[in-house]
């Protein structure tokens, strides 16, 4: 077991470096307009100024050095909201490039530990629960090619299924409760939530801002529920993995880290979540 490559980035930076929030302001606005491109040289150039400003050239030289051939778990971590929430999926080597591209290492966020205790591990098969919502009464252009998705996930999973290592489940039913029910019946390990998210900032009152996901409702219409109903609904399960494909679903307020579909979840305790950010087309969700 390599032990991960832990990056503290120093909580002046911001003062140090203020132009890192207007460039991180800038790419959201991008992919917010969904007109414009959002090109590897916008992607390059904030990346390389985070990589500058995180200073861990030699630190990053032992942890490769240790690790060998084996791959590298580069973690970023800081209770800082504003700077947690800054586009580190960009960083950016002056050598090795965009390191969440590479093979080499995973690249991941953290807050200090909460301390959480995790559901015992079990014997017996990985349970997997691919979750999918999309109500009758969305627009063509929100129209998501689930079929695609689900494709992609058994062609994923085929062969830990035939050896009985994975079992998957994949309801037809988009409703909460639902969803509710196969995370206690079923106690999947890892839940795969896909559909259509929403971040509502309010600017007079952060504290009102949340996350929210769009479910399907009894007549055939959504029903959004808010992070704080859909982190409840994970009380008293196995759950240790989330993954949403769903747009904004990683986005949060920059003053506060118990915000956001993906940060509630984190906060409750489950270890790994992963999420968008960003609305993006549905061709890059695939």
């Amino acid at each position: 077991m390599i032990d991960p490559l832990i990056l503290r980035p120093h909580e002046g930076i911001l003062t140090r470096y203020p132009e890192l929030v207007k460039m991180a302001a800038e790419l959201s606005d991008i992919y917010a307009d969904r007109e414009k491109l959002v090109t590897d040289n916008a992607l390059q150039a904030i990346g390389t100024l985070l990589w500058r400003a995180l200073d861990a050239d030699e630190p990053f030289r032992q942890a490769r050095k240790r690790a060998g051939q084996h791959l590298l778990p580069i973690v970023i971590e800081s209770g800082k909201p504003e700077i947690l929430h800054l586009p580190w999926e960009t960083l950016y080597h002056p050598e090795l490039g965009f390191l969440g591209r590479s093979e080499s290492f995973t690249l991941s966020r953290a807050m200090p530990s909460i301390g959480a205790e995790l559901p015992a591990i079990e014997d017996g098969p990985l349970r997997v629960l691919l979750f999918t919502a999309l109500p009758d009464d969305i627009g063509e252009k929100e129209q998501l090619r689930i079929e695609d998705e689900q494709a992609l996930v058994l062609e994923a999973l085929g062969h830990w299924r035939q050896s009985g290592h994975v079992l998957l489940e994949m309801p037809d039913d988009g409703r909460f409760s639902e969803f509710t029910h196969q995370l206690h019946h079923f106690r999947p390990h890892l839940v795969y939530l896909s559909g259509h998210g929403k971040f509502h900032k309010d600017d007079l009152n952060p504290e009102n801002d949340r996350g929210y996901f769009l479910f399907e409702s009894d007549n055939d219409g959504g029903e959004l529920i808010d992070e704080e109903q859909l982190t409840a609904a994970f009380t008293d399960t196995t759950v240790q993995a989330v993954i949403f494909s769903a747009c904004h679903s990683g986005k949060a307020s920059s003053a506060s880290l118990n915000n956001g579909l993906m940060q509630r979840l984190a906060d409750k305790g489950i270890p790994h979540v992963i999420g968008m950010r960003e609305s993006i087309l549905d061709r890059t969700g695939l």
